[in-house]
């Protein structure tokens, strides 16, 4: 039981890690737009 217990926590912390990952990488794709649009702007 316990295991299963701990299994199931280890899937919902992966999840999770994807999860942030993918906002990683959203945030970093418009960090970089912005400052293409800066360098345009300016």
């Amino acid at each position: 039981m316990n295991s299963n217990v701990n299994l199931g926590g280890e899937k919902v912390l992966k999840r999770h890690m994807q999860h942030k990952r993918g906002w990683d990488i959203a945030l970093a794709k418009s960090r970089r737009s912005l400052q293409q649009l800066i360098k345009i702007g300016g």
